[in-house]
């Protein structure tokens, strides 16, 4: 039986820092292939384009698994130690380093800007991957701005600055949250007369044991008439205005206990924050968005409509405070002084207070 010749797979492996050369004699265009290789470690052997048709590349048996995985490739400059066959360690990153950047599949890991969402979730951990990589191009020279960026995109699509100022907002949210006043025993009201709907639904559909989507709900809502969705919707300002009064009580009950601070005094504005609250309103009449323009226009269509819309008011408000009469300006700028002096006492007497309400809730020492 005629058996059909096939190319061989060769497999190099390098012994003890010895070069090894593989040739093969079949034609003289074919390319001689030499690979040097640290000890115990295998190397890809990749022929010329001449021949490639002739001859398959050999395979590195350290790549090989039971899945197909791409990697990120470091290879540091590495000088070959005539010593025992042992390649040299480097201490730093060349600037002939090069990063072929080629991802993880899905299934092995979230790559190619897959960790976008969960660093959007939770940004703490998007600065945990910066800081790592400005250690990175800190220590090794070498480590450009362009590596730097090319290996965050493998993790995140937001660029580092956006991920930065989401993670300074998330940390002020979180001092908000420390200091906000938390009610025990209330149950949190619905957002909208929506909800309301929609939980009612729920709870007849289950006792009737029918099933339904999120999408049927939304259809079941949209069917109600706008009489009746009035009434869900005063229904739930009264719940939340009842929250409100609750929280308040509680809030009220725990200052006077001395458990929870007093509400900080709020600072005074600036004189163009003064101004502003005076023209904004006119201005905003001014450049109302016909909703009649607005009619079949896409949303994002609509969006940048709005925004356009806004920045006309912001350039408008600019314009007229940098022409402002200074008879104006110098009354916005009095009411300013009065408002500081009224901030500063309260604000004095306000640390007073919480000093001494926190000195109380220091345990006593114990007296020698």
């Amino acid at each position: 039986m005629a058996s059909k010749a096939k190319a061989s797979k060769k497999v190099v492996v390098a012994s003890d820092a010895s070069d090894t050369e593989t040739a093969n004699p079949v034609s003289d265009t074919e390319t001689k292939t030499k690979t040097k290789t640290s000890k115990g470690k295998a190397k890809v052997v990749v022929p010329d384009s001449a021949t490639e048709s002739e001859s398959e590349p050999e395979i590195n048996i350290s790549e090989m698994s039971n899945k197909t995985k791409k990697k990120v490739v470091v290879p540091p400059t590495i000088k070959d130690s005539e010593d025992e066959g042992e390649a040299a360690k480097p201490d730093k990153l060349t600037s002939a380093t090069t990063i072929e950047n080629t991802g993880d599949t899905d299934d092995d890991n979230e790559s190619n800007g897959k960790w976008t969402n969960r660093f959007m979730r939770n940004p703490a951990e998007a600065k945990l991957i910066m800081d790592f990589l400005d250690v990175m191009k800190n220590k090794y020279e070498g480590f450009d701005g362009e590596q730097l960026n090319e290996l965050w995109n493998l993790v995140c699509h937001k660029s580092r600055d956006e991920m930065t100022k989401l993670y300074k907002k998330s940390k002020k949210r979180e001092e908000k949250q420390k200091v906000k006043f938390q009610p025990s025993g209330l149950e949190k009201p619905p957002r909208s007369g929506r909800d309301i709907f929609i939980k009612e639904l729920a709870n007849k559909n289950k006792a009737a044991g029918i099933k339904m989507n999120i999408k049927e709900q939304s259809e079941a809502w949209t069917a109600v008439s706008e009489a009746n969705k009035e009434k869900y919707r005063v229904k739930a300002e009264e719940l939340k205005q009842k929250f409100q009064d609750a929280v308040a009580k509680q809030k009220k009950e725990a200052i006077a206990k001395g458990e929870f601070a007093e509400d900080r005094p709020k600072k005074y504005m600036t004189a163009y924050f003064l101004f502003r609250n005076d023209e904004l309103p006119k201005l905003k009449t001014k450049y109302t968005i016909d909703p009649a323009s607005l009619a079949g226009k896409t949303e994002e269509e609509v969006k940048a409509i709005k925004l356009a819309n806004k920045e006309k008011i912001d350039q408008a408000l600019k314009t007229a405070w940098d022409n402002i009469n200074p008879t104006v300006k110098g009354k916005y700028e009095s009411q300013v002084a009065k408002d500081k002096a009224k901030y500063e006492k309260a604000i004095a007497e306000w640390k007073e207070k919480e000093e001494k309400r926190q000195a109380a809730q220091k345990p006593a020492t114990a007296s020698a």
